[in-house]
């Protein structure tokens, strides 16, 4: 590994599972842990995915795994995705609070913060809550407050700043009215926004 160290990550997952087909468990754990602790590029990324399902008959190591890895992993510093252990996280569980905390977290792109959002009302529809995926993306295509936009500005979070923009999380919302919104919500929100001048193909 210190000789391709491009390669670590993958290398490390290969050898963690050589280990645990041949039910060495332990020594599996022991090599995914030590790959996390300096994971950053999108190959040793999955080693936090992969350490999760090590513990799939543990449901509690499962949790305090995404917990260690959320608070772990720097977004700024990470390639890869690292918005999809907040994901996975959360759909573990399929936790409103987990996503509520995901969509307040750091990170690296407002297209990746827009996935989370998107993700959180998708979980909604899987339940049936049509009016709750709705108001989700309502919520996250509003633009913020003066005051919001200030602590935002203030923590470095160019995220959440540029969320109400996301043409991604705009068609999402867009799809949403026209299923399961009123008329005049739809209308609104295929209208030409001006605080969402990119979404003005509608």
């Amino acid at each position: 590994m210190r000789m391709f160290p491009d390669e670590a990550g993958r290398l490390r997952a290969l050898l963690a599972e050589c280990y645990a087909r041949t039910g060495l468990y332990d020594k599996a754990r022991d090599v995914l842990e030590e790959g996390v602790t300096t994971a950053a590029t999108a190959a040793e990324f999955g080693l936090w995915h992969r350490r999760v399902n090590l513990f799939d008959k543990n449901p509690a190591r499962q949790a305090a795994t995404y917990v260690e890895a959320v608070r772990t992993v720097d977004p700024a510093k990470a390639t890869g995705k690292p918005h999809t252990l907040w994901v996975a996280f959360a759909r573990m569980y399929s936790a409103d609070e987990v996503f509520a905390k995901a969509t307040q977290a750091s990170h690296r792109s407002a297209d990746d913060l827009a996935t989370v959002w998107c993700e959180w009302a998708e979980m909604q529809l899987r339940h049936k809550r049509f009016d709750e995926a709705v108001a989700l993306m309502r919520q996250a295509t509003a633009e913020h407050s003066t005051e919001v936009k200030r602590r935002a500005a203030a923590a470095d979070e160019a995220a959440q700043l540029k969320l109400h923009k996301s043409a991604k999380l705009w068609s999402f919302y867009v799809d949403l009215e026209e299923s399961f919104g009123k008329v005049a919500s739809t209308r609104a929100a295929r209208a030409p926004w001006p605080r969402a001048p990119r979404c003005r193909r509608w």
